[in-house]
């Protein structure tokens, strides 16, 4: 009876010995799949991070680009300011030489005239 109650403790041991390494099998897989899962997490992180550097990125470019459409367009609106200046200031030197050249004429026909006389 002893033997048979020995034999039983000793199946009951490797029993328990057997569980007890499954369990600690179950913890080692299950120790691999959290480390598993974290690494994605980072790596998911790590990815939404650079996501938004990009995006703040592109944010600062367009502003740069909008801020120096404007500077173009204020750039352009001054030449065509200063090109109508030119454009007046070059009228109004035409009429002015027209005038002059039309006195010089004058003048010559006036001087003719009297060395005529």
């Amino acid at each position: 009876m002893k033997e048979m109650y020995d034999q039983t403790l000793k199946e009951r041991a490797e029993e328990v010995e057997a569980v007890q390494r499954q369990w600690k099998q179950a913890l080692d897989v299950k120790q691999d799949y959290d480390a598993l899962l974290e690494s994605e997490l980072s790596e998911k992180e790590k990815r939404r991070q650079q996501l938004r550097e990009m995006e703040a990125k592109y944010h600062s470019m367009k502003a740069d680009h909008d801020q120096g459409v404007v500077v173009k367009q204020k750039a352009e609106h001054d030449l065509s300011l200063q090109a109508e200046k030119t454009a007046t200031m070059k009228q109004m030197y035409d009429d002015l030489k027209e005038g002059y050249d039309q006195s010089a004429i004058e003048l010559d026909d006036t001087k003719k005239a009297l060395e005529e006389n």
